[in-house]
C-alpha cells in the first residue's frame, strides 16, 4: 500500500498511469471528467503519470493503468516489470486490450509486413499484440477512446474494495435503447452485433457505423457477420477492412481455425 495518507488519516492506494505506443487519447479523455476525475485522484497517490509530471520511481503499485501497445522488446520488458510490482492492472483502451490500429499490420501479407519491419529505425516486435498476450491483465477497459465515465466507475469500485465486472452484451443492445435505426438492415456494414457494449452506442447514435473498437463479444461469430454483409451486397474487401480495423488478431486466429477445421 502507499505511504501517504489522505485527509482522514487513511493510506492512499498507489496508482501508476503508463503509456506505450498510442495517441494517448484515452488518458486525455479521462480528464474531460474534470472535477469528478480530479476529485477521484485526490483519493489515490499518483506515483507515475507522464501527463501529470509524475516520474515513475519503480515502487510497488496498488493499481496500474496502462494504455497503448508494446511494440518492441524493450517495451515488453518494461511492461512485465510493471506487472510484477502491480497488485491490480488495467488494460486501458483498444491499443492495450486489442492492440487496436497497431495490429492492422498483422493482417498484411508477409512481404508487406517485412517491408514495414525494415522501415523503422528500431526493432519492432514481430506482431502487434495486446497486453494480455504478454502479461496477466486484471481488467480490460475497451474503446477508442475509452468511455471516460468507465474509468471513474472502475477506479471508484476498486477504492471501495469492489471487483468491477465489464458489461456482457453487444452494441446492438445499446442501439435499441438509443432507438438507433439498424445499419445492417439498411445494407451498411457495421460491427455492432459482435462488439462489446459500454459506449452507449455513441457512434451509431450520430450516424457512424460501429467499427468494433470495444472488442468482440465472447460469442462473436465473424463468419455469420460476413454472411450478413455479403447478403447486403457489401464487397468482401470492405468487410475484411471493417473486421481488421480493430480486431485483426482475432480475425486472423478465427480464419486459421476455420481453415484447420476444413483441412
Amino acid at each position: 500500500m502507499s505511504k501517504k495518507s489522505g485527509s482522514k488519516g487513511r493510506e492512499k492506494p498507489k496508482l501508476g498511469i503508463f503509456s506505450f505506443t498510442c495517441c494517448e487519447g484515452c488518458i486525455v479523455k479521462s480528464f474531460q471528467l474534470e472535477g469528478k476525475f480530479l476529485a477521484l485522484l485526490h483519493e489515490v497517490d499518483v506515483a507515475a503519470s507522464r501527463l501529470m509530471g509524475k516520474k515513475d520511481d519503480g515502487s510497488e503499485l496498488d493499481i496500474a493503468v496502462i494504455e497503448g501497445t508494446p511494440l518492441s522488446e524493450e517495451e515488453i520488458s518494461e511492461l512485465k516489470k510493471i506487472r510484477e510490482r502491480s497488485k491490480f492492472l488495467i488494460a486501458f483502451g483498444s491499443c492495450a486490450t486489442l492492440a487496436g490500429v497497431n495490429a492492422m499490420r498483422n493482417a498484411l501479407p508477409q512481404e508487406k509486413q517485412a517491408l514495414l519491419l525494415g522501415a523503422v529505425n528500431y526493432k519492432l516486435y514481430e506482431k502487434a499484440m495486446p497486453l494480455s498476450a504478454h502479461i496477466k491483465v486484471d481488467y480490460e477497459m475497451n474503446g477508442c477512446p475509452i468511455e471516460e465515465s468507465e474509468l471513474f466507475d472502475v477506479l471508484n469500485a476498486l477504492l471501495h474494495g469492489i471487483l468491477p465486472k465489464p458489461a456482457e452484451a453487444p452494441v446492438c443492445f445499446e442501439c435499441r435503447i438509443q432507438e438507433v435505426n439498424c445499419f445492417l438492415l439498411r445494407g451498411i456494414a457495421c460491427m455492432g452485433p459482435v462488439t462489446n457494449c459500454g459506449c452507449w452506442a455513441v457512434c451509431t447514435m450520430f450516424g457512424v457505423p460501429c467499427v468494433g473498437c470495444r472488442g468482440l463479444t465472447k460469442d462473436a461469430n465473424l463468419n455469420s457477420l460476413r454472411q450478413i454483409l455479403q447478403e447486403s451486397k457489401i464487397p468482401e474487401d470492405a468487410s475484411n477492412e471493417l473486421v481488421n480495423y480493430f480486431n485483426a488478431n482475432f480475425a486472423k486466429n478465427e480464419k486459421a481455425a476455420e481453415e484447420k477445421k476444413h483441412a
